[in-house]
């Protein structure tokens, strides 16, 4: 699998944070994620993190958990649907640097706190380690305006942007309303909402709600 390849290769950096950080995390706070995979995700995240601000830290771990759970559910739920039906392919929605998360302008009007500005700047540099991995030596095929895109799709499983781990087109929307009803719009809504947050603290780049509302969607 591509996560756990990734994990596995990260360098050992600070042993010293794990068990603490293992500890931080309620294995029940990530339902599609079994304990062992929490454990062993949080282990790997952390000893390669030199983040000595254990807020910062855990804030960069729960949203690389969340990222997670977030390629689980489009995995199940909407990449089959984008690739076999997006009127714009093949980049589709992955026409522009959406990969970056603060903007001037963002930062101007929302003025995030250190917490949010530094957890974005990791999120970006976590983004970089990712596409080494998963992405060297392999040419883009395809005009793009985004650094991540393969013929494959997105190279990032854990540390997409917010805007791209939420975002979903009309075609996508309409399609969950009429595939799921009520639970297909209740998603779209949680999803919505997200892309429209306005980042100011580490707590807005999650939303508890979008994995909750995705569960009755998931195959059982």
């Amino acid at each position: 699998m591509p996560v756990e390849g990734w994990l596995a290769q990260l360098d050992d950096n600070a042993a010293s944070t794990v068990d603490v950080d293992i500890a931080s995390f309620d294995p029940d706070g990530f339902p599609l994620l079994g304990t062992g995979q929490i454990r062993d995700h949080v282990a790997a995240v952390s000893a390669y993190l030199t983040v000595e601000d254990s807020i910062v830290r855990r804030h960069i771990i729960r949203y690389s958990l969340y990222g997670r759970e977030l390629d689980i559910i489009q995995s199940h739920l909407t990449k089959t649907h984008c690739a076999a039906s997006c009127p714009r392919p093949p980049v589709g929605c992955c026409n522009n640097q959406h990969w970056r998360i603060y903007s001037m302008s963002d930062i101007m009007m929302t003025r995030p706190s250190t917490v949010a500005m530094q957890l974005a700047d990791h999120i970006q540099h976590m983004q970089a380690d990712e596409d080494t991995y998963h992405g060297a030596d392999k040419p883009d095929a395809h005009v793009s305006r985004c650094r991540y895109f393969r013929d494959e799709g997105c190279v990032l499983h854990l540390f997409k942007s917010p805007l791209c781990m939420h975002y979903l087109c009309d075609g996508v929307r309409d399609w969950l309303a009429t595939s799921f009803g009520p639970a297909g719009r209740r998603f779209s809504e949680a999803m919505r909402v997200m892309v429209d947050r306005p980042l100011e603290r580490g707590a807005d780049f999650t939303s508890d709600a979008v994995v909750t509302s995705a569960l009755p969607l998931m195959p059982r």
